[in-house]
């Protein structure tokens, strides 16, 4: 329980429930005392543990009246730790995003929720994460038939990979960009020939004016040397191809590396490799090798998420920014391709990881339904948890709209200080949905994310995230050593695609594709 000397130092704070203020003094202390008690994980930053008594856990506390009791004392991405405690019976009531673990609803550890009772308390909630999901919502919060979890949707993986471009090279070539009216940034190349007319001008037109054959049109931003999601999704998502997707299609296992749609666009793709479009490094490149080519004015296109695509400051347009300040950005955004087809690398916007410890009562469910119910319902409310603190104090409304942080303040302030609770005290981060976006995303990302979300082509499919036995995680990697292999070799011609193509599908079943074909058929 909190003490009287806290209390006191709280009763000009707004409390929800009634609209009214505590009179102070003793009525302070029964009031308190009366508080629901709710003890959580909360989702705290990598590597830290939480402060005891913050302002954001203040001043929930006083808005909501109720006693918020989270663990303190561990690092809550210290899954060893968090297992050892559950395991002794240590059981909170609120399990931010740790719920969907399998082990604990499997084990008993998190209670069911009805969706009825949700939908009563989160209606708004509810209408954000329909927008989003339709009738997949309880998708991922159904287990054995009963609802464990709060559905919940990550507009932020609404947006497929894109294509950038430096719009200097554009002019440099005589292709200029097109402006697109109240954004920073410009519109590419609305088709793969297009594109490739425009890489070919790339390679073969000097953009850098150097007077010297030595600049290519793209290059992968990969995270290692093995295929890549981010490799030309544009023009494998034209072919109607995500690449390592898995679903079920017509009853039967798919996987899309096997898929002759996959053979049609890596001959493609090698097509680009023969005309040098492709960076000849980037079969084997890692980032930094990336950004260091991009400073060095090697390549003028490249292709991400709107997360990396809209970072001026780090990365490769950070690398170019730092060697060519107030240089502009073009985008293509699900260009068409030569089967007449539009799609694009998406990823699944549905995220369910909130939900409840065994012992939660209904009295404190339905409360921290309504808490969530508030402060995604309100950006204001949302900033003040976010930041740590009130508007003027820890942030501020910018010229856009956007709620947005004032340095040294608040949440962005040294966690020593019990300070750094903002967004992760109490919440259903990382799927941050509309209003609250305006707050959480910061303003670059958000203008090319809303521009890509209203234009962009879904497709081929997002397919799903298969549950494997340790048997079957075994049979996936042996796979995926073949289809990395085959994948390069066939982009850089190193085999004839066509000629090989049987025999690498049927190595891929003789390492164990067949097997995980009749197992994902099981979980459609």
């Amino acid at each position: 329980m909190k003490t009287t000397t806290r209390v006191v130092a709280l009763t000009a704070l707004l409390v929800l429930t009634t609209g009214a203020l505590f009179a102070g003094g003793g009525d302070e202390q029964a009031a308190a005392d009366e508080r629901l008690v709710i003890t959580m994980i909360p989702w705290t930053a990598r590597g830290t543990t939480l402060a005891p008594d913050s302002w954001t856990e203040l001043f929930l506390e006083e808005r909501y009246n109720v006693d918020l009791q989270p663990w303190y004392d561990i690092d809550s991405y210290d899954g060893d730790a968090r297992n050892v405690r559950i395991a002794a019976g240590d059981i909170p009531d609120y399990l931010s995003v740790w719920a969907n673990n399998d082990a604990w609803i499997d084990g008993g550890v998190v209670r069911a929720v009805s969706q009825d009772l949700i939908t009563e308390h989160m209606p708004s909630w509810m209408t954000e994460v329909q927008s989003y999901l339709g009738d997949t919502k309880w998708r991922t919060t159904v287990f054995g038939g009963t609802n464990y979890l709060i559905p919940s949707a990550m507009s932020m993986a609404s947006t497929g990979q894109v294509i950038g471009f430096r719009a200097d090279w554009m002019r440099a070539v005589g292709e200029d960009p097109e402006p697109i009216p109240d954004r920073e940034f410009f519109r590419g190349p609305d088709s793969i020939a297009e594109i490739e007319r425009l890489l070919l001008k790339f390679r073969n037109e000097d953009p850098d004016g150097n007077g010297q054959k030595d600049s290519y049109g793209y290059m992968v931003w990969k995270n290692g040397p093995d295929m890549d999601s981010t490799i030309l999704p544009n023009v494998f998502g034209s072919f109607d191809v995500r690449i390592f997707t898995w679903d079920v299609r017509d009853g039967e296992g798919y996987y899309s590396m096997v898929d002759p749609n996959y053979r049609e666009a890596l001959k493609f793709v090698n097509r680009w490799w023969e005309m040098e479009i492709i960076h000849p490094d980037t079969p084997t490149a890692v980032r930094a090798d990336v950004i260091r080519a991009m400073a060095n004015d090697e390549f003028g296109a490249w292709s991400e998420l709107d997360a990396w695509m809209s970072n001026y400051s780090a990365g490769p347009w950070g690398a170019l920014q730092e060697a060519h300040p107030g240089v502009d950005i073009a985008y293509s955004i699900t260009p068409v391709g030569p089967t007449g087809q539009r799609g694009s690398w998406f990823r699944d916007p549905t995220g369910s990881r909130t939900g409840f410890g065994i012992n939660a009562t209904d009295e404190v469910v339905i409360k921290v339904l309504e808490m969530l119910e508030d402060i995604y319902s309100d950006p204001n409310v949302y900033a003040q948890n976010h930041y740590g603190g009130d508007q003027g104090e820890t942030w501020e409304l910018n010229p856009q709209g956007y709620r947005v942080a004032i340095p040294g303040t608040g949440s962005r302030k040294d966690n020593t200080e019990g300070t750094l609770l903002g967004v992760r005290m109490f919440t259903i981060v990382p799927q941050i949905v509309a209003p609250v976006d305006k707050v959480y995303i910061n303003p670059e990302r958000h203008a090319l994310q809303t521009f890509l979300q209203e234009r962009q082509a879904n497709s081929p499919g997002i397919g799903f995230r298969p549950t494997w036995t340790e048997a079957e995680r075994a049979l996936v990697a042996n796979v995926s050593t073949i289809e990395e292999e085959f994948g390069w070799k066939a982009i850089t011609g190193q085999v004839d695609i066509d000629a090989e193509w049987d025999d690498y599908v049927q190595s891929m079943m003789d390492a164990g594709l067949d097997r995980l074909l009749v197992s994902l058929a099981t979980q459609g």
